[in-house]
């Protein structure tokens, strides 16, 4: 059963002593680009339906990341006046620069819901597709409506407190101060939405790492023949995970192999198998969830007896014959490890991700796990748990995440209050509380009327872009109430038949087909 508006917004709430201010927080088992949106969307709506917009208020919303520029512009479709505070130089800042890895709507959620390659979001929706392009394309067109409404987003500051003013209205307190000279106006918010997420990573300097969202040479530093022979990734959660990937299959392309996978095993028995030890670990109390202990244990033979499937079953020989093809000849010694886990299958991973490494324990046997995290030691030497590797002539990887970026606005303890919240709710949040027949209104420059030109417009690149990774010399255009594709070839069994609600035409050249 999807939440109510008032579990929702019980869930948000922050406690203490302001009245109406909320936070999407960054406390469920999987955090990706539509579950973040449908967070916001769904906050969006509760406060609708609880009345707290009927006033068309001022919002200020702390966080230009994705959610809260998907709160934003539904909060300004619900008639409200907002400003957005961002700690970066511009909203979406981090995937804007990620050009490196792709994104895709529902790879996190498989094998709970059907791989698509574009979300049905009311607005922002997107395809599968390069973070970075993503990303700038949502960017862009927010920008440009919240210029067009004389709307302020408050670029290189960070909200350190909230003071009250009066009784009812509450003001952002920044760093540096914000002044009228930069049209900040200080008279107040009658609501206050925290769309932080996770903030920056933890990088260790010592190893010289790079954010996962910054570019790096991970591959060419596999491939390089003079370059190292031995990699450790410190960190289990799915960064940690798809970097190993990345060192480990040859043919991973930025995340379309995990793509791949997820969409020839949907509906399968091993996906089946999957989701039922998911849902008995997800059932464990929080406690169990958060340390690891029994729900890794319980995950791990899971993924181990899915492997054996993949290695062993006929059924599953064209999906054994894509992964054995990416492992090629890999002749690399890996570690992973986490201090946190026995093994490496947190709750919180993607299950595509736990379900390839896996398979690699199952069968090339490269990679050895230990419970701990990498440190450095002196003389320059690098220890994880009982082993000891030559700094210098080992690529060290740190994914040990990011740390939720509100302390200063939220006090520990009620941090913590809204943490037990959001766990005991799993991922409720993040599934589409609004009713089916539900209508958003939606902000200028977007349409969702599904046969008007325009709709089918704004959408034809991302249309495009998912076509194209199904069908790459595919011609994509638009029409009012679909998109027509022009093919040499017919289409394969995986091309969509609907992107965006909209259904999808392929015409084949009649030469072609003739051939």
């Amino acid at each position: 059963m999807p939440l109510t508006a008032k579990q929702i917004l019980r869930a948000a709430a922050v406690p203490g002593k302001f009245q109406r201010v909320y936070s999407i927080g960054s406390f469920a088992s999987r955090v990706n680009f539509q579950a973040q949106q449908r967070r916001a969307l769904n906050l969006v709506w509760a406060l609708s339906e609880c009345g707290h917009l009927s006033d068309r208020p001022r919002v200020a919303v702390i966080g230009g990341g994705l959610a809260g520029v998907t709160a934003a512009a539904a909060l300004i479709a619900f008639g409200a006046t907002v400003d957005v505070f961002e700690k970066g130089g511009r909203v979406l800042h981090r995937q804007r620069m990620t050009h490196h890895r792709r994104v895709h709507p529902t790879i996190n959620a498989w094998p709970f819901e059907k791989v698509s390659l574009a979300t049905e979001l009311p607005f922002y929706d997107w395809s599968v597709g390069v973070c970075s392009e993503v990303a700038d394309a949502i960017a862009l067109d927010f920008e440009r409506t919240m210029k067009e409404l004389d709307y302020n987003i408050y670029t290189g500051v960070t909200a350190r407190d909230l003071a009250t003013i009066g009784t009812e209205l509450v003001r952002v307190v920044t760093t540096p101060a914000l002044k009228k000279s930069d049209g900040y106006k200080s008279e107040g918010y009658d609501l206050v939405l925290i769309t932080i997420g996770y903030g920056d990573e933890v990088v260790n300097s010592d190893f010289a790492c790079k954010s996962y969202w910054e570019g790096d040479n991970l591959e060419t530093e596999r491939d390089a023949s003079d370059s190292f022979q031995t990699f450790l990734v410190s960190g289990c959660g799915d960064g940690g995970l798809i970097d190993t990937l990345r060192i480990v299959y040859f043919n991973f392309k930025e995340g379309e192999l995990a793509f791949e996978l997820a969409a020839r095993l949907c509906g399968s028995p091993l996906a089946k198998a999957i989701k039922s030890a998911e849902q008995a670990a997800a059932l464990q109390p929080e406690t169990e969830r958060r340390k690891g202990g029994k729900v890794t244990k319980m995950l791990a033979s899971a993924y181990a007896v899915g492997a054996r499937s993949l290695r062993d079953d006929p059924d599953y020989k064209e999906v054994r014959q894509l992964l054995d093809d990416g492992l090629g000849d890999f002749d690399k010694i890996l570690y992973l490890g986490d201090k946190s886990f026995s093994l490496p299958y947190s709750i919180k991973s993607s299950p595509i991700h736990k379900l390839m490494i896996a398979y690699i324990t199952e069968t090339v046997g490269a990679l050895k796990f230990e419970p701990n995290e990498a440190s450095t030691i002196e003389g320059g030497f690098v220890r994880l748990g009982q082993y000891k590797f030559d700094l210098a002539a080992t690529k060290v990887v740190i994914r040990h995440g990011a740390v939720p970026d509100f302390k200063n606005l939220v006090g520990e303890r009620d941090r913590k209050t809204l943490q037990t919240r959001q766990w005991l709710l799993k991922d409720k949040c993040a599934e589409p509380a609004w009713p089916t027949e539900y209508k958003f209104p939606t902000p200028p420059r977007w349409t969702s009327d599904l046969n008007s030109p325009k709709y089918t417009k704004i959408r034809r690149d991302m249309a495009r872009r998912a076509i194209e990774s199904i069908v790459p010399d595919a011609i994509v255009s638009h029409r009012p109430g679909k998109f027509r594709v022009d093919l040499e070839a017919p289409p394969p069994a995986s091309a969509p038949k609907m992107l965006f609600r909209v259904p999808v035409e392929y015409e084949v050249e009649a030469d072609s087909e003739a051939l």
